[in-house]
């Protein structure tokens, strides 16, 4: 397929459909001798290793001297079978985000926005494929020959960027589907080896910022992720550190957020869904500001749902979702040019909320035209986070 889809017209598409092919499921769980595959031993949540196991499992990998048959994790944690997400619990969890962009009132923002850019940015290819086949990507063993994905990706030339420096109180969560804010000097001494005193120290504390910040009852931190535009040093592993994610996504659905929320939360997690629920990421530089590979976010106002494509995730332990994007002609992008490690965007993935606020945010990274040669390679760290509200005694 032509790169140039900027005349394309996406196909209709339904957000989270299940009649919809999901060819990996021919072979997921393994069965028989592709089962001694192995993964890393899910340990219990009182373990003094548990953020190391959850962070290695999240990505794939492998710990050799945990392996064990991943039939016998399956059955021990699983019953033996995938953990699949439900919509069935009455809550505000729809299956479908309906998005309806809203031009008159995203015009004001993007009118106030004098400086723009013009780049390329990447989005899923228009495929008739999409109607009747999920797009996906897989974190699992693999038989010989399987490839990862089955995803088609297209690039958009010419595409339009707003700079948002200088008007970044403009943009709100509820509103935009992003926010950005002041963020303390990154800890001296962050260690990403030590995962127990990370998760106690930083991603505690990253929680009470998110708490105090939205005026939330209760903040998870349930994933982090540290990007670099170049390729991890020797010593570290893709899983550990990752490329930027340059095509345009929202990390979760909803059906995808109630999974979250049982994986995560256990046997508490219907208590939690009494009231409002969002997943939040909180993304920020790890170096001084960010010139290579800056992050571009969509204004949710200017999505619409046949831009939205569900794809599935599938872990070892867990069966995720997340929505691929089409380009549509409504869209508006922005981007903070050259964000410093003092700052950071709050970027929305689901909102159980449905009275017309932003639900979720499409993002990517792009190549800014502007890019100095010899500009330090991005690095960034971006915390996945579910945040509670309205929570009944």
């Amino acid at each position: 397929m032509a790169d140039n889809q900027r005349g394309s017209k996406a196909p209709p598409t339904d957000s989270s459909p299940q009649d919809k092919a999901q060819p990996w499921r021919a072979f997921w769980p393994l069965q028989g001798e592709n089962s001694a595959r192995a993964f890393s031993e899910i340990k219990s949540a009182g373990s003094e290793n548990a953020a190391k196991y959850w962070y290695t499992l999240e990505r794939g990998g492998l710990i050799a001297e945990q392996e064990k048959e991943l039939a016998v994790v399956m059955q021990k944690k699983f019953d033996g079978k995938p953990c699949d997400n439900d919509s069935g619990n009455g809550n505000n969890t729809n299956d479908a985000m309906d998005f309806v962009p809203d031009m008159t009132r995203a015009s004001a923002e993007w009118d106030l926005c004098h400086e723009k850019i013009i780049t390329s940015l990447r989005f899923l290819a228009p495929s008739p494929r999409w109607l009747t086949e999920k797009p996906f990507c897989l974190s699992i063993p693999l038989p010989e020959g399987q490839p990862r994905s089955n995803t088609i990706t297209c690039t958009v030339p010419d595409s339009i960027v707003g700079n948002v420096r200088g008007m970044e109180s403009l943009f709100q969560l509820d509103k935009n589907g992003f926010e950005f804010s002041s963020l303390p000097p990154l800890p001296q001494d962050l260690n990403f080896e030590d995962h127990v005193a990370f998760e106690a120290g930083y991603l505690k504390d990253m929680a009470d910022f998110l708490k105090k910040k939205l005026n939330a009852d209760a903040v998870f931190v349930f994933d982090y992720t540290r990007r670099c535009s170049i390729p991890p040093p020797e010593g570290l592993s893709k899983s550990e550190v990752r490329l930027p994610g340059t095509v345009a996504h929202i990390d979760q659905t909803p059906m995808a957020a109630l999974g979250r929320a049982k994986l995560h939360l256990g046997e508490n997690y219907e208590k939690y869904l009494k009231g409002r629920m969002q997943l939040i990421n909180i993304w920020r530089p790890l170096i001084d500001i960010i010139e290579e590979s800056p992050l571009a976010f969509c204004d949710s106002r200017t999505v619409s749902s046949a831009d939205l494509v569900a794809a599935d995730l599938v872990y070892p332990h867990h069966i995720g979702e997340k929505y691929d994007v089409l380009w549509g002609k409504d869209q508006r992008w922005y981007y903070l040019d050259k964000m410093r490690s003092d700052e950071c965007v709050l970027i929305k993935m689901f909102d159980s909320e449905m009275d017309g606020r932003a639900r979720g945010c499409p993002h990517q990274s792009f190549r800014h035209p502007a890019t100095r040669a010899h500009a330090p390679p991005r690095e960034s760290l971006e915390l996945r986070c579910m945040v509670f509200h309205n929570q009944a005694e």
